[in-house]
């Protein structure tokens, strides 16, 4: 059943997991919250260039960063924060002081009276221009513990509506009446901006969990489970934007230690990017891809490596499980177009360089440069646009037309500059 994976274990803890609090990109940790009129944002953050609606002009350029995850720390490393995560001295350290906790509990779209000089990502709202938003602390509106997001959102009737939609959740949310809205919504996330996005049964249940980041979530993830679990545990997401709408469109994306860019325009159909960059899997920014049903399950996930996946993986199961299992792909760029175009590409301990305008057709590149032995270390340009040309394809059995050498590695540099985090 679809089902099986995700809603055994939302049924199982959504009703007595008890919410524990960490300190993740821009939202707050309720442990070193100060009493009194005013809160210190204990937060790890940083300053972003971003409009007000949340978008970028040039959303192909690569994302300011939202946290840098400079090394894991060594032993005795008083630098450290959690045990985890190293700070760079004097640069994201945040000592501002936050607005009363009655203007932050209601925020607006209005500068608000106490001064701030906490270098956050984000000061300017993402909410629609006039909507208030409800900043939470796990579950609970910032420095008012006694009342619940709940309560704050109108009793549900703005956001947080449904059986423990905002329970144990951490971040800001929109008063759209469309964000955080279904049974168990955003149940123990850690999402600093909501902005009309996470609507259905359990669609950003635990998403950021556990030290786990995603910067924003805007018009995104609608549908049951599809954002469930997404970046939770060590795992990283930069902005969802216009993205992950369908049942289990995102979920487990980047869970696990995964590591994925932004995602823009992109995994807008029922599994479109489900498991993709799971377990310590990494991803670059995916940008109008994977927009058909399982174009993108599994794509880089249990260790395998992928660039910049961009207006490509366009069918069905098109890039399905492609670079899995510690496998790579430098980038994909126009391609893989056809129905099991590029299906488990480079999986299995395989590699192959940059993707672009190749693998145009059913079958086109179905396996191609996959396994140890199967490894392709040319790019694949403008080439196997055929049915079958490349399926199952090696070094060795590659059309001429192929043979470019690849001119760099598959660095995710968007993801690594968001997070200055190696792939290794």
């Amino acid at each position: 059943m679809r089902y099986s994976k995700v809603a055994a274990s939302l049924l199982s803890t959504v009703f007595t997991f008890r919410a524990k609090s960490y300190v993740v990109a821009g939202v707050f940790d309720s442990s070193n919250e100060a009493p009194g009129p005013t809160l210190v944002d204990t937060g790890i953050l940083s300053s972003v260039n971003t409009s007000a609606n949340g978008t970028t002009a040039n959303p192909t350029s690569s994302p300011t960063p939202a946290i840098e995850l400079k090394e894991k720390c060594k032993p005795g490393d008083t630098g450290c924060v959690h045990g985890r995560i190293r700070v760079p001295a004097n640069k994201y350290a945040d000592t501002g002081i936050l607005a009363s906790p009655l203007s932050a509990a209601k925020g607006t779209n209005v500068a608000p009276s106490s001064p701030i000089t906490v270098a956050s990502h984000h000061l300017t709202s993402l909410c629609t221009p006039g909507t208030e938003y409800v900043i939470c602390v796990n579950g609970h509106v910032k420095g008012y513990p006694g009342v619940t997001c709940y309560e704050a959102c109108g009793d549900g009737a703005n956001c947080c509506s449904g059986i423990d939609a905002c329970k144990g959740f951490s971040g800001r949310v929109c008063k759209d009446t469309i964000s955080c809205s279904g049974d168990s919504a955003c149940a123990y996330a850690n999402i600093p901006w909501v902005v009309r996005s996470c609507k259905e049964l359990g669609s950003c249940f635990k998403a950021g969990y556990g030290m786990g980041s995603i910067e924003s979530i805007v018009d995104s993830c609608i549908g049951d489970f599809s954002c469930y679990n997404a970046a939770a545990y060590f795992g990283s997401i930069g902005k969802i934007q216009s993205s992950c709408n369908g049942i289990d469109a995102c979920n487990w994306l980047g869970y696990d230690n995964g590591l994925v860019g932004d995602v823009l325009g992109s995994c807008n159909a029922d599994s479109g990017c489900e498991d993709a960059s799971w377990y310590g899997g990494s991803i670059g920014s995916i940008i109008e891809s994977c927009n058909q049903y399982n174009a993108c399950h599994g794509l880089g996930q249990k260790g395998g490596k992928v660039g910049d996946v961009t207006k490509s993986c366009t069918a069905r199961y098109s890039c399905y499980y492609g670079a899995e299992k510690k496998g790579s792909i430098w980038s994909i760029s126009n391609s893989c177009y056809g129905e099991d175009s590029c299906r488990k590409a480079g999986s299995d301990d395989g590699s192959i360089g940059n993707i672009a305008q190749s693998c145009k057709a059913d079958n086109a590149c179905t396996g191609a440069g996959s396994g140890l032995n199967g490894r392709i270390t040319s790019n694949l340009m403008s080439c196997c646009n055929t049915g079958l040309e490349c399926d199952y394809a090696t070094q060795a059995s590659l059309p001429a037309t192929c043979n470019a050498a690849p001119t760099s590695a598959p660095t995710n540099s968007k993801s690594a500059k968001k997070r200055a985090r190696t792939l290794n």
